[in-house]
């Protein structure tokens, strides 16, 4: 299976490909970011439309608000990255999904002036304008380190404070932290109980490594609108004591400026308290480890380990498999002219095993990697090199328990034989008679670790290449990632994953092995069935089953994770939900047969909100109205069934049919709307409007709307339900005095909360201090679609 794209990019900067969990390829160029949109054709459909959509960023360009200008550095402290770089992106990397804007994944962009950003869209990430820069981390460095405290700390660079204060900004390499560790009972297809606080480790120009959190609105539960990062622990790397207090040559200086080039973070591990890692960093002379703990907001560092005779200077990179063997983590190093594989012990960082591979003595930079995990005790890493990809004969390393094999073939790994044939075809155009090569500027695995996206282009190796812009192009191939061995079975892995990946990986695999849409009936129940054994619903074995116990007193984190567990992974509305995402993917045009589960979806979701405390709605009117609307969808559910388990309710959290200012008026005619249907509401003189497949609500204001970007579903806004009290009173056009005094109360403290929000430290704190609602609950808790799991768009 492949599918080839090609993009018109300048092909001799890139430097960087990452594909994330909601299934967008980001490429970095010499002049933006280029980022790649799947569009997954149906099966059906008879429409032309091009396999994937792409819009360039211009990473590069800041404004004087953003970056304000600054004066020259002296010369111990000179900078040509920051001092007079062009500012291309030299690496970028997706954060995992949950902090960018409906729980997306945010894009960290590292660029030569030693700046690192990060993008997030306005909600349409398809949209070229709606996506901007959201916050400049070396910013929150300068306010962390120029604290008087800090400014005390040594620097073994420069003695002065202020050009101290100047390299410790400066931002050399980063990586994410990885997503906790959520399988069983904790997430299911699109869904998460709770969310991990999303970090970034990184190096400046000081010797230090940082630990920052980066909070956003969707992460902060829409307490404040704002992007901010915080620090929450540093460290310096040691300096050897023979070291300090000389006259350098400029050989020792070079020696003694260990900057950090390569970073890594490895998968988490959960102890008895919280959650343990390691960070991998490398300076001039050596590769260390340190193990790091998090548990309640706070990191705690373990002893510092340096590698013996292992140097990654001028090589490089480092790479964690995503999955762990026996409990242990799995590090590999690209050094000069050999693979190392080191099995870690994650308490600690000490080494348990060690396994080398030489790479054909090539001594061009190693340029992407991919780990195959389809065997968790026998990972597969692919990899790629700049200049000699199709030359030397290893690009797959297999690893077993006590050593490491070459498994490359002829024709495998697929994706290498693509380049080699575009290789050929470019020396067949051009009339080189075989002197041609390709450079390969990266590969990367597929959010379900199936595929394999790389990207290259191609050159005369015996002539001065001479041509405009607009003949140079890059090839980005995505492949199947496994041989013959791994056969055409679909399969899932069993671990966190996005419906859009699986919808990604479900339609490519439909691509290759079905030929006619009469076969899409059978398909679609394999894919059913293999997402249960895979994602399989938690069985509640007592009779009656147990209900969730609401604590007001909690905080909002944990009010939202038991209503997400009683919601979402029921084990009925797990298999609903499946039969929806499946009949999606495989049968697009042919969802009538939904109303069934939807409506069944609908109706525990309503189940589940009766049962929640009465004082989260009592006063407000919002939430009173939800209320109301979810038992109509009861009594609807009722009148057709008559099943005695529908009706195992709590009653005594009803709302009162009768409150006249519950009821939803038309906007165009003032008459109340009926309950008569899930997904649509009609007022009595034909005027139509959508529901909100969350609240029920009629959608009747304007840009208060957002979709399901799998199947369609409408719901409300975070904005719209924040605000709702003010919408509300717009849009219904009646409200008493002391309705209005509590919204003007409410919306005090919301400003409040905002105004406090100034002080870094105290972000995590007011975000489950806020007040909340049973509006705000909902809507905080249903962060994906209910009835597919799909990430929502708009």
């Amino acid at each position: 299976m492949s599918d080839v794209t090609t993009l018109r990019l300048w092909p001799s900067c890139l430097c960087a490909l990452d594909w994330s969990d909601d299934g967008i390829l980001a490429l970095a160029s010499h002049d933006n970011v280029e980022l790649l949109f799947p569009h997954i054709q149906a099966q059906e459909s008879e429409r032309d439309m091009p396999q994937w959509q792409h819009f360039p960023l211009q990473t590069p360009w800041f404004t004087k608000d953003e970056l304000p200008a600054r004066e020259p550095a002296p010369t111990d402290i000179y900078s040509i990255g920051e001092e007079i770089s062009t500012s291309y992106t030299v690496a970028l990397a997706w954060s995992p999904p949950g902090l960018a804007k409906h729980r997306k994944c945010a894009l960290a962009v590292l660029t030569s002036n030693l700046v690192l950003s990060l993008w997030d869209s306005q909600g349409k990430p398809q949209d070229k304008a709606n996506w901007e820069r959201k916050l400049i981390v070396n910013h929150a460095l300068t306010d962390y380190f120029k604290a008087p405290e800090r400014r005390k700390e040594k620097s073994y660079i420069v003695s002065d404070k202020d050009e101290a204060l100047r390299l410790r900004q400066r931002v050399r390499c980063f990586a994410w932290a990885p997503a906790s560790p959520t399988v069983g009972a904790y997430g299911t297809v699109g869904t998460r109980t709770s969310w991990l606080q999303h970090m970034i480790a990184l190096s400046n120009d000081d010797n230090h490594i940082v630990i920052m959190a980066v909070d956003s609105p969707a992460s902060r539960f829409h307490v404040d609108q704002s992007w901010t990062c915080q620090v929450l622990a540093h460290f310096v790397i040691a300096q050897d004591p023979d070291e300090e207090d000389f006259e350098p040559t400029f050989e020792d200086l070079m020696d003694q400026q260990r900057h950090v080039s390569h970073i890594s973070w490895s998968p988490w591990t959960e102890t008895g308290d919280g959650l343990q890692s390691i960070v991998a960093y490398a300076t001039n002379k050596d590769v260390r480890l340190r193990a790091l703990s998090y548990a309640n907001g706070n990191i705690d560092f373990g002893a510092e380990t340096i590698l013996p005779d292992v140097e990654l200077r001028f090589t490089g990179p480092m790479t964690w498999s995503p999955e762990t063997v026996d409990g242990a983590l799995l590090l590999t190093l690209f050094a000069p002219n050999e693979a190392i594989f080191l099995t870690i012990l994650p308490t600690d960082a000490s080494i348990l095993q060690r396994r080398n591979h030489h790479l054909d003595g090539r001594i061009d930079d190693i340029s992407g990697f991919a780990w195959d995990n389809y065997h968790p005790s026998h990972p597969i890493i692919h990899f790629s090199s700049h200049l000699s990809t199709t030359r030397n004969p290893t690009a797959v390393l297999k690893l077993s328990s006590d050593n490491v094999s070459d498994i490359c073939t002829l024709d495998w790994p697929y994706w290498r034989q693509h380049i080699r044939n575009s290789q050929g075809h470019f020396s067949a155009e051009n009339d080189l008679g075989g002197q041609a090569n390709a450079k390969v500027w990266g590969i990367t695995a597929s959010p379900l670790g199936d595929l394999v996206a790389s990207c290259h282009s191609c050159h005369p190796t015996d002539m001065i290449e001479y041509g405009v812009n607009a003949d140079r192009s890059t090839t980005v191939t995505i492949t199947d990632i496994r041989g013959k061995d791994g056969g055409d079975d679909l399969v899932f892995p069993v671990r966190a994953v996005s419906a859009e990946s699986i919808f990604f990986t479900v339609r490519k695999w439909i691509e290759k092995n079905v030929e006619s849409a009469e076969e899409m009936a059978p398909v679609k129940h394999d894919v059913y069935q293999k997402l249960l054994k895979a994602y399989a619903p938690v069985e509640d074995h007592t009779d009656p089953p147990k209900l969730p116990v609401y604590n007001v007193g909690s905080s909002l984190t944990n009010l939202i994770a038991a209503f997400k567990h009683e919601v979402f992974f029921d084990p009925n509305t797990r298999r609903d939900r499946y039969e929806v995402l499946s009949s999606h993917i495989c049968t697009p045009n042919h969802t009538a047969d939904l109303t069934l589960p939807r409506l069944l979806i609908a109706f525990r979701l309503a189940q589940a909100v009766l049962r929640l405390p009465h004082s989260l709605s009592s006063s407000h009117p919002f939430s009173q109205s939800i209320l109301l609307n979810h038992r109509r969808l009861v009594d609807l559910v009722q009148s057709l069934s008559s099943s005695s388990d529908l009706n195992q309710l709590n009653q005594q959290q009803q709302p009162d049919p009768e409150s006249s200012h519950l009821t939803e008026p038309c906007t165009f005619c003032s008459t109340p709307i009926p309950f008569t249907d899930l997904n649509s509401a009609v007022c009595p003189n034909g005027h139509e409007f959508v529901r909100c497949g969350v609240s029920l609500r009629a959608i009747m204001a304007p840009g208060v709307m957002k979709k399901c970007g799998i199947c369609g579903t409408a719901v409300l806004a975070e904005d719209a339900v924040l605000r709702a009290g003010d919408w509300e009173e717009t849009e219904e056009d009646e409200g008493s005095g002391e309705e209005e005094g509590q919204n003007e109360e409410e919306e005090g403290e919301a400003e409040a909360s905002r105004g406090s929000i100034g002080e870094q430290g105290k972000q995590r704190q007011a975000r489950d201090d806020a007040p909340i609602n049973l509006a705000q609950l909902l809507f905080l808790a249903c962060d994906v679609c209910i009835y597919c799991g799909g990430k929502y768009v708009g």
